[in-house]
């Protein structure tokens, strides 16, 4: 193990002794104080091992910091978003490979802690923003695709850098906070949004790795039944992925239509390579023309997202509506420029089964929370599964439920087993 000269070690106390009650839970690691190729503090003295106990402390508690904040802004949690993009110490390629493996089920090691050491304002900052309600990112056609994809590009290491956390706070016993950072994960999905079909599918699947990594954590040690009656209370409060699909189409063809209206160049080529007496065509008539053609297909889509039709009738009518809209456009190349204006409907199919996937693995989840809980306060898993649980999103049937050796499994109800996918949720239950 590293260690410090008497000369800097003077030199750490002159600079934070002074500071520490000032400070208090604020204040970070500093690169300085850890070896970032050993991960270990420096115990030169019993006053650093005092130090580092507290801030390993302090990164277990569950945002104790809210209390007595002061956020800087009270309805915008993208800033503090931003600020936590800002913050993330980038791992070079060695913690990079460590960080994926951790992911995938392995064991953190001292280099995993050292780095989360380094990302405990980011993680902060992400906890802090999961408690805003609204979240505007500020981004929007024409340039929004672009930046937008910057953004989320952002948002998916915060995500990793929420799991691989949890994940550590587990192997060390602290499951309160581990399941408080996956709450935080959650809470990042919702406040993606749903502006366009992009952030939406963004938002799915932030949501489905946040399930994910619960279910691990909830494997990695048993958790104590207090801490199971939160996670309930917290999984039937704070939302995931947006519900509001219908919402998201029509937004996402509007946004469409602003970038053509303000396409010029774009505008003066498609009118260049349409039939002659086209050519004096107006820009708003282009417009106009581009909003007549695809009316129908989001009309059609709106009724069917906002009926109760079971998911299987759902699907089959959007794929009928897009079927339609791209028979209409076969024949005419001016309706064929039009067309790729908006999201191709294979699209909007395909979201619409990623967003009921997204909500069959909350509900499995909600479900197991349950089941881990009466586990937790009777020592044994329940026989069947218990009444009055949410239902599997595809079928509308319960889920099926099996103990197995090492816990229980939750089953989506297969109607074609020839046709229809196999979904199992798969927990493991610790003694």
């Amino acid at each position: 193990m590293n260690r410090m000269s008497s000369a800097t070690a003077l030199a750490v106390l002159v600079v934070l002794v002074p500071l520490a009650p000032a400070l208090g839970g604020s204040w970070s690691i500093s690169p300085n104080l850890v070896d970032p190729n050993v991960g270990e503090p420096v115990d030169w003295v019993d006053i650093w091992e005092d130090i580092w106990d507290d801030l390993q402390a302090q990164r277990q508690e569950v945002t104790p910091w809210l209390k007595a904040a002061g956020l800087p802004s009270a309805d915008n949690a993208a800033l503090l978003y931003y600020q936590a993009f800002v913050l993330r110490p980038k791992p070079d390629d060695a913690t990079s490979e460590m960080i994926n493996a951790v992911l995938r089920g392995a064991e953190p090691d001292s280099k995993i802690r050292s780095y989360l050491g380094h990302c405990r304002d980011t993680i902060r900052l992400a906890e802090m923003a999961g408690q805003m309600p609204q979240c505007t990112w500020g981004f929007r056609h024409p340039d929004g695709r672009d930046m937008s994809m910057q953004v989320l590009g952002e948002v998916r290491q915060l995500a990793f850098v929420l799991a691989v956390d949890a994940r550590t706070l587990a192997y060390d016993g602290h499951e309160r906070a581990a399941l408080a950072r996956c709450v935080a994960i959650r809470q990042l999905a919702r406040h993606i949004g749903d502006e366009v079909l992009v952030t939406f599918l963004m938002a799915c699947g932030v949501d489905a790795f946040a399930h994910g990594t619960m279910r691990d954590v909830l494997g990695i040690e048993p958790a104590q039944a207090e801490d199971l009656r939160w996670l309930r209370g917290q999984l039937a409060v704070v939302d995931g992925t947006p519900r509001s699909l219908a919402k998201v189409v029509y937004r996402d063809f509007e946004l469409s239509v602003e970038q053509m209206r303000g396409d010029a160049v774009r505008l003066t080529e498609i009118r260049a390579s349409w039939p002659p007496e086209t050519a004096g065509m107006a820009d708003e008539e282009i417009v106009a023309r581009a909003r007549e053609l695809r009316q129908p297909f989001q009309d059609g889509v709106q009724a069917v997202l906002d009926s109760d039709m079971p998911y299987e009738r759902q699907q089959a009518e959007i794929e009928r509506l897009g079927a339609e809209l791209e028979a209409r456009c076969a024949g005419e190349t001016l309706d064929r420029d039009l067309w790729l204006w908006a999201s191709p409907p294979s699209q909007v199919a395909r979201v619409h089964d990623l967003n009921t996937r997204a909500v069959a693995y909350a509900n499995a989840l909600k479900i197991a929370a349950t089941i881990y809980l009466e586990h937790a306060e009777t020592g044994q898993l329940p026989e069947a599964l218990p009444e009055h649980m949410l239902k599997d999103p595809f079928s509308g049937r319960d889920f099926e439920y099996e103990v197995t050796a090492d816990g229980f499994l939750l089953r989506r109800h297969v109607v074609d087993p020839a046709r229809d996918k196999l979904w199992e949720y798969e927990f493991r239950v610790r003694d």
